[in-house]
């Protein structure tokens, strides 16, 4: 009888250790975030999507206009969002000769029309960036904190890369070849105060 309870208890020691170590593929594990990089991630998109999606942001001195006119066309066609609500960010470009340069922003007239707008240039914060360009699908991720280092790397990006030499060289009068992304409240919409978080900035001679 020894023998056969030895036996019997090999048996269910082989079977517990077989149920108890699994092995899953890398991606899924990717995917999961155990693995995942939003400083990488963020890097990747910026250098190899980020510039064709910024070519083809619409011109910020003909959204404004078509945003008074017809409100609805302007979202349903251009805004951009992960989530429900009002909230909406827009991806944009253009030029426009600067008006004053502040300690937290860099102020516009657009060209042609001369409208006001304002570029940031101390507060880089939330997720106009990251919804404007589209930068992530929420299908891809199974952890939202993974989601919200997108958006904090994009804004390090662009304080660390974007501004300063900017910053540097800017000043009253100069033209500014802008690209960027912009916040608009669908319900509670401002044109007056449009503030652009820049993902490009060139000082045109």
């Amino acid at each position: 009888m020894k023998p056969v309870r030895y036996l019997l208890g090999c048996v269910l020691t082989a079977l517990v250790l077989y149920h108890s170590v699994y092995f899953r593929k890398l991606d899924e594990v990717v995917k999961d975030g155990a693995l995942f990089s939003a400083s990488a991630y963020a890097r990747d998109f910026w250098e190899n999507t980020l510039p064709a999606r910024a070519s083809g942001a619409l011109e910020l001195s003909a959204l404004l206009p078509l945003l008074e006119t017809d409100k609805d066309s302007a979202f349903g066609a251009y805004a951009r969002s992960l989530g429900i609500g009002n909230i909406r960010y827009f991806p944009v470009k253009g030029e426009g000769v600067i008006a004053a340069v502040e300690e937290d922003y860099t102020r516009l007239r657009i060209l042609p029309n001369g409208r006001p707008v304002t570029i940031a240039t101390e507060y880089i914060v939330g997720n106009a960036v990251r919804d404007g360009f589209q930068a992530v699908n929420l299908q891809d991720f199974a952890s939202s904190t993974d989601i919200n280092d997108i958006s904090a790397e994009l804004n390090r990006i662009i304080r660390e890369e974007v501004l300063p030499p900017f910053r540097q060289k800017a000043g009253k009068g100069d033209t500014v070849s802008f690209t960027g992304a912009i916040e608009l409240n669908r319900a509670y919409m401002d044109l007056q105060t449009i503030e652009v978080l820049p993902v490009q900035l060139t000082l045109k001679p």
